[in-house]
């Protein structure tokens, strides 16, 4: 039995551009993309805000999401058997410093970051308490790297975007297909 692709209906459709106002001014966003898919089909699609281009081909700079990106390399790790969520990160890295880190980084090599938190200690003892950190994520990014002995891109592209067919995922927009 075949499907056929039915769009959503004229009423849903305006509907649905209300929520991406709604989420475009609730968030401060300058724009935001949607979908619907129906049996794996694109059934509607619509942006808010100031989108460039066409709104199936719109890209956005990656940002934060390398975040996301890299604990699900490390749940990968775990769920492969390569680490254990309770392994601490010196395990792969060696003693390195590293403390709180607030601010942006414009993009440090490895050595220059553990340069920077040399001799720096923890925030709080460890299994204390959570704290939010891209110190952290910085340092779970090279663990991903130096266990699959590629670099943190390659890791990424390989193991996440590729099998998700996510080929144009990048740092930043790299034109219309």
């Amino acid at each position: 039995m075949s499907t056929v692709n039915v769009p959503v209906a004229d009423l849903t459709g305006r509907r649905l551009l209300g929520h991406l106002a709604r989420a475009q001014a609730d968030g401060r966003l300058p724009s935001v993309v949607a979908g619907v898919l129906r049996d794996g089909e694109l059934a509607w699609s619509a942006g808010y805000g100031d989108v460039t281009g066409e709104v199936l081909d719109v890209q956005y700079r990656i940002g934060s999401i390398t975040k996301t990106l890299t604990a699900v390399l490390i749940l990968q790790l775990v769920r492969d058997g390569w680490l254990s969520l309770d392994d601490p990160a010196s395990g792969v890295l060696g003693d390195v410093g590293y403390g709180s880190w607030w601010e942006r980084s414009a993009g440090l090599t490895w050595d220059e970051l553990v340069g920077a938190h040399e001799g720096a200690d923890a925030v709080f003892p460890a299994l204390q308490q959570f704290h939010y950190s891209n110190l952290g994520f910085a340092l779970l990014g090279e663990v991903a790297a130096r266990v699959y002995g590629v670099p943190w891109w390659e890791c990424v592209r390989t193991h996440i975007l590729e099998p998700l067919g996510m080929t144009r995922t990048s740092y930043l927009p790299s034109g219309v297909v």
